[in-house]
């Protein structure tokens, strides 16, 4: 069983042709799958809008269609679902609400529920967002549920700052402030 020279490089080469004919099929699989992967990662982390859908709804009483519309929600999932709950808690509609902070309303609002308020009213940042929602024509009926809370509140200059010293002002009635001296 003795291989000649030639035949043992024709076997080295048949081995070396076919290796690199491999290599060839894996690189070229692995720039396919790069590139895909690519793809589906590009397009995993792509910002995408919330659309406004639109659904049919059976007929009701006049026999008209009526349409189902998709909320409008651009407040962060984690503190919309609080302050939907948190509102929710306070049993008054948003304009109430809106209505007694304007006017420091003391029966509508009392102090719990100012205090409890405060958690949930909007920060400079979210009013600045209902701001340009107002601004690019969106319609406030189309608003998620905490979106239409802050909504109320986008004509009150820092309403947090003012419900926060509405708070001061009638914990600070409450106080005795001693005098060193009577006044008289």
């Amino acid at each position: 069983a003795s291989v000649t020279i030639h035949e043992r490089k024709a076997v080295v080469s048949t081995q070396s042709d076919l290796w690199s004919e491999v290599s060839l099929i894996e690189s070229t699989i692995q720039t396919e799958n790069e590139s895909k992967l690519s793809e589906v990662l590009y397009d995993s982390f792509k910002v995408k809008k919330k659309k406004v859908k639109k659904t049919a709804k059976k007929a009701g009483k006049d026999g008209k269609k009526k349409e189902k519309m998709q909320k409008i929600a651009f407040i962060d999932g984690k503190r919309s679902y609080n302050v939907t709950i948190g509102i929710n808690r306070l049993k008054h509609a948003f304009c109430d609400i809106a209505d007694g902070i304007r006017k420091m309303d003391d029966k509508l609002l009392n102090e719990e529920t100012l205090c409890t308020l405060i958690r949930y009213l909007p920060t400079k940042e979210e009013i600045d967002q209902i701001h340009n929602f107002d601004q690019d024509g969106g319609d406030p009926t189309h608003l998620a549920e905490t979106e239409a809370f802050f909504y109320q509140f986008r004509d009150i200059p820092d309403v947090l700052g003012r419900v926060k010293s509405w708070v001061f002002k009638r914990q600070f009635k409450k106080e005795k402030v001693p005098t060193a001296w009577p006044l008289v």
